[in-house]
């Protein structure tokens, strides 16, 4: 999902795998699938002159770097190059289809996105290894050559935890460990940690994306910003492969499926560590308890989520909607968990009241007047002077800077974290973040 590829290949309708066009698949991550063919899909004999369609499927075969592979698309609109184009200087006319396409799934054909061939998805994010932290590697100098170093895996190290999420469906962290020779002197160890998912019936995998995207939001709810996904896989429980491991013994290796798909969600952290606002070792004994939590409010609190986590997430330009966004979800969460029909003014008064023990939060409580005037006018575009106590600029980034430790606190009220943990993340985040818009006072 983050790294662009491009695949060669023959490509075809379900219904007509006979017909086969030549044709490259382009993926540029948060930019586009793009397929262009040389000719047309169309069951018409005259392939290179009929006008392409738009298409909810198209299959293909095509050569990776693994080898020769099935491959899906799904909804293919028709793209703005398609149509005849002449090599001058061979005077030569071909017919290119140029589609814009929405899913890969590599590995399988599939009829519909409906299909119910999958039980599992797995998917790894950037900086889990740093979030989960349960599977250290230690090192211990070897005592007869202090130049040679031994590492050892950490005792009590854990992979493969497993948590049921609702009927049917659990989450596990799993992981392993890995070294790499990246010439005759140097040796790589490293950790890597990915969560599964798993439905006991078989689903499509839409299904299954969607369910695992809500994780998603409570990894970027805990990492502060909006964690793309570094790598996701399918897997159908009845489609493997056995290896003989031994005489008498047999193991099952799954065929995956890769899943890409079109997103504009953007990444642009690229630091060696990441600070979260609360990590696995924190929650460790809570975690399923909380995850089913998380699991069941799903409806309920996702615009509010997703609102928070926009407002949270690194932008290089502010707007007003970063303001308007957090004002938005701390509305959205008073009139859905608390109290509806009430006014602005009364619904920060009572939330400030609400989390009046959050050092944070009462060191940085705002100016009601300010927050209610700027508010109404970004949001009903009033004229210039109908309020008077608008915030612009740097101001107003002020006002959703500070706004924002009030916000998550209603996040993680509703996540299942109570008032003295709470204190506790939020005074140890934004210490260490040096926020020049927080002020954080000596107690």
């Amino acid at each position: 999902m983050t790294e662009s590829f491009e695949y060669k290949g023959m490509w075809f309708l379900p219904e007509n795998p006979t017909q086969q066009v030549a044709g490259t698949l382009y993926f540029i991550p948060n930019e586009t699938i793009r397929l262009e063919l040389i000719g047309s899909l169309s069951e018409k004999s005259h392939v290179f002159y009929t006008q392409p369609n738009n298409l909810h499927v198209i299959h293909g075969i095509v050569k990776t770097e693994h080898g020769i592979s099935k491959i899906t698309l799904f909804d293919c609109y028709v793209g703005a190059k398609s149509g005849r184009n002449r090599n001058v200087t061979q005077n030569i006319e071909l017919y290119l289809s140029n589609y814009n396409c929405s899913y890969i799934l590599l590995g399988k054909h599939l009829q519909t996105r409906e299909d119910l061939v999958f039980n599992r998805i797995k998917v790894s994010f950037p900086y889990l290894n740093n979030w989960y932290r349960d599977n250290t590697i230690e090192k211990d100098y070897c005592v007869n050559n202090s130049t040679t170093a031994k590492f050892t895996i950490k005792e009590g190290s854990n992979f493969s935890k497993k948590y049921s999420v609702k009927e049917n469906i659990t989450l596990s962290i799993n992981g392993y460990f890995s070294y790499d020779q990246k010439n005759p002197f140097d040796y790589y160890l490293r950790t890597i940690t990915y969560i599964e998912l798993e439905n006991k019936n078989k689903t499509n995998f839409r299904d299954l994306l969607e369910t695992i995207g809500w994780f998603k939001d409570f990894y970027s709810l805990a990492a502060m910003t909006a964690m793309p996904f570094s790598h996701i896989y399918l897997y159908d429980n009845d489609d493997y492969q056995e290896i003989r491991i031994s005489e008498i013994r047999k193991e099952k290796i799954y065929n995956p499926v890769d899943l890409f798909y079109f997103t504009e969600e953007k990444y642009e952290k690229k630091d060696p560590s990441h600070l979260f606002l609360f990590d696995f070792k924190e929650i460790g004994t809570e975690f399923e308890t909380i995850l089913q939590k998380w699991y069941q409010s799903k409806d309920e609190s996702k615009p509010i989520i997703q609102h928070l986590i926009s407002s949270v997430t690194f932008k290089r330009i502010f707007t007003n909607d970063g303001f308007l966004n957090v004002v938005q979800a701390i509305e959205g969460y008073y009139y859905r968990y608390i109290k509806e029909e009430e006014t602005f003014t009364n619904i920060l008064t009572n939330l400030y009241k609400n989390y009046e023990d959050i050092q944070i939060v009462t060191d940085n409580k705002l100016e009601l007047n300010q927050v209610k005037d700027s508010r109404n006018y970004y949001s009903h575009i009033l004229p210039e002077g109908k309020k008077q106590n608008v915030c612009k600029s740097w101001d107003l980034y002020n006002l959703a800077e500070k706004l924002k430790p009030l916000l998550i606190c209603c996040v993680l009220t509703e996540t299942g974290f109570d008032n003295k943990k709470i204190n506790s993340l939020l005074t140890r985040y934004y210490t260490w973040e040096g926020n020049n818009f927080i002020t954080i006072k000596d107690k």
